[in-house]
């Protein structure tokens, strides 16, 4: 029967549990539903801001859990670095130290970019290079596919809109 508690629970752990054989894509269906709901809930609480700013946090952070997993906490890392950032650029008092927090925050976010957009293409000539002694494949296949949200932080700060959100 598809009425059963254990049915909707079934269909409850489908919509918020990562799923690696079924990402969450922006044409899926479970998209769309979600994305409905999100309209609806948004539309009810649009008036106010600290609601939105929650309610939209929140519902990113489950459709890029729900896309990538567990690199969401890459996600949630960077946000949290930026933002620690920024907000020691809005603090600081002189020029200096604005130049220092935007000095750190910029080579930080280049330093994550660097690791997850070029470790892989590093490791595989080391690999190459060293296969006289021995096969350490295995390794490079654990950092495949990684892809980093990154970059998009990255522009934010060398934008100069990037400010911490006053809640």
């Amino acid at each position: 029967m598809q009425n059963t508690p254990e049915f909707i629970l079934s269909k409850l752990k489908e919509i918020f549990v990562y799923d690696s054989a079924n990402p969450i894509l922006f044409n899926s269906g479970i998209f769309l539903i979600l994305f409905t709901g999100f309209i609806i809930t948004y539309g009810l609480i649009h008036k106010n801001r600290k609601s939105v700013i929650i309610f939209v946090t929140l519902f990113s952070l489950l459709f890029y859990y729900k896309s990538s997993g567990l690199f969401i906490s890459i996600l949630i890392f960077t946000s949290i670095t930026d933002y620690s950032f920024a907000h020691g650029v809005n603090m600081a008092k002189k020029k200096v130290w604005k130049k220092t927090w935007l000095f750190l925050a910029v080579w930080s976010s280049l330093g994550i970019l660097f690791f997850f957009k070029y470790t892989n293409f590093f490791l595989e000539n080391i690999i190459n290079i060293s296969k006289i002694f021995g096969d350490y494949s295995w390794f490079v296949s654990m950092l495949e596919g990684v892809e980093i949200p990154n970059f998009k932080s990255f522009t934010e700060i060398m934008s100069n809109n990037f400010q911490p959100l006053d809640i």
